[in-house]
């Protein structure tokens, strides 16, 4: 465990972030579940060399025993799932990188190579981050919900304490960013673990929908009942594209 700590959150503090997480999150599936249902949406095939190479991110590792959990729980449902309905896809070690959260990210701006790679270099030796990466090593939080898209992922649909430390740090991590010159990708306060990414389409599109309805009942239904615990076994930062590379991500 980290030997320090953000404050414990004061109750109000937690009230308000509890009434506006869910409207947030029920935005994100409902557009990603129209992107999927509706079939005009381009499969994945690579992350992009270029626009990766422009992110300096946050991730985070998690435990043996959470990669496990949601390998057995998660992955292993949602490739049989996919296999049932003829869609194609890539899942955490499967053709994509294993179980993680990219928790913060935030793109260069108007700055050549050089001064991309010495801006990186201060990042990754930044004190403030160093700190946020110890406190962040050991947190507990679940996972409760699966959004079903072209690029489906497990999050948790409700605000709690547990989350207070993560939304803390990630505030703290944009403001450094910020001081950067770097431009913050918002994630929409959505705390979450990419699963499955649709590479290649069925025959028939309405198969999108049996792959959604099927999904709903063998994974959504069962990680609503019982969460997925997550567990974070370190924090650290890199170059999104170098992440990608050395943990066996694709690449377009």
């Amino acid at each position: 465990m980290s030997e320090r700590r953000f404050n414990p959150p004061k109750p109000e503090d937690v009230a308000i972030r509890t009434t506006g997480f869910p409207r947030r999150f029920e935005a994100n599936r409902l557009s990603g579940e129209e992107r999927l249902l509706s079939g005009n949406f381009e499969p994945f095939k690579g992350f992009n060399n270029e626009r990766e190479s422009n992110v300096y991110a946050f991730y985070l590792e998690l435990t043996p025993e959470s990669q496990e959990e949601i390998m057995e729980r998660v992955v292993e449902p949602m490739r049989t799932v996919a296999q049932n309905n003829g869609i194609e896809a890539v899942y955490p070690n499967y053709g994509d990188i294993y179980p993680h959260v990219t928790f913060d990210a935030a793109r260069f701006v108007n700055l050549d190579p050089s001064q991309k790679q010495e801006l990186a270099t201060n990042l990754d030796h930044n004190l403030y981050f160093n700190m946020i990466a110890r406190i962040l090593a050991g947190l507990d939080f679940s996972m409760d919900t699966l959004v079903i898209a072209p690029s489906s992922y497990i999050c948790t649909g409700q605000f709690s304490s547990e989350l207070y430390p993560l939304e803390k740090a990630r505030r703290l991590i944009e403001k450094v960013y910020g001081k950067s010159g770097l431009e913050t990708i918002d994630y929409r306060d959505i705390f979450h673990s990419s699963v499955a990414r649709i590479t290649g389409l069925p025959e028939d599109k309405s198969h999108l929908r049996d792959f959604k309805n099927e999904a709903e009942e063998k994974v959504v239904k069962k990680i609503k009942s019982s969460p997925i615990s997550i567990s974070v076994a370190r924090a650290f930062r890199s170059l999104a594209i170098d992440f990608e590379q050395n943990s066996g991500g694709k690449i377009a």
